[in-house]
């Protein structure tokens, strides 16, 4: 454990996390970074909690731009590897998990983005996503809360929000306790009628016109791989849910569906 730690001021990284575990930071601040917290590969429970996450501090401001919230000044509050999974062998997590923690100012930055790392081997999505609980966004654009960018890299990703703050309080979910789904009808076959919206400031394209990602709310969403067993040369899978409707889903290069 690590409290408190004070980061200021990166060019790059503040904290990078690679081949880490079991590690909590507390009561720590990162101001002015260009990423302040980059979690890459093969990392096994790291906890951020009771902290804060500060795009641009007003001696950032006075001193780069006479004090205006409009200088230029990009910044990534995490920035987290969506190609993280569970360890096969002990079934640990590689979350990283927030506990308590705010971010503020954020008005040319994003809170939260997330990226395919390539060195880690797992091209199957999020297995353990990051998880936020009691998460606080102030004084920041509506662009800047999280959300997947439209695209194939994004189709199995999902990130928790236990207290919908992780919404943009314009969204009509703010404060509803749910999970931000990748925008593909794949990830939301099986739930209920309308408990999922598109977020409005995700973007979208021909491929996802109704919004780059959704919020879920008061679900509860999992990953679950499936390996036939056989001879044969299987290319798809269909699921029946019990109230009759049907998903089909193609197999990945390991042989296995992800949902």
């Amino acid at each position: 454990m690590f409290s408190p730690i004070i980061v200021l001021s990166c060019l790059v990284d503040g904290l990078k996390f690679h081949n880490t575990g079991k590690v909590t930071i507390r009561n720590s601040l990162m101001a002015d970074n260009k990423y302040h917290v980059r979690y890459g590969a093969f990392n096994s429970i790291v906890t951020l909690q009771n902290s804060t996450i500060n795009a641009m501090s007003d001696d950032y401001k006075y001193r780069l731009n006479e004090g205006s919230d409009n200088y230029p000044h990009t910044s990534r509050g995490i920035y987290a590897s969506i190609n993280s999974d569970v360890n096969a062998d002990d079934q640990v997590p590689d979350s990283l998990a927030l506990k308590s923690v705010t971010f503020q100012n954020f008005k040319n930055s994003k809170t939260f983005e997330f990226y395919k790392d390539d060195r880690n081997y797992n091209q199957r999505g999020f297995g353990n996503p990051v998880s936020a609980t009691d998460v606080n966004i102030l004084n920041s654009a509506k662009t800047s809360y999280p959300y997947f960018n439209c695209g194939t890299t994004y189709y199995h990703s999902f990130l928790e929000d236990d207290s919908g703050t992780l919404v943009a309080p314009e969204e009509r979910f703010h404060r509803q306790p749910g999970f931000i789904v990748a925008g593909r009808e794949g990830m939301v076959a099986f739930l209920p009628e309308g408990v999922c919206e598109p977020i409005s400031y995700s973007g979208s394209n021909s491929y996802q016109p109704d919004g780059c990602s959704y919020y879920c709310k008061g679900v509860c969403l999992r990953s679950v791989e499936i390996e036939p067993k056989g001879a044969h040369a299987y290319t798809k899978m269909t699921l029946t849910n019990e109230d009759g409707k049907e998903w089909t889903m193609s197999y990945n290069g390991r042989n296995k569906v992800r949902m």
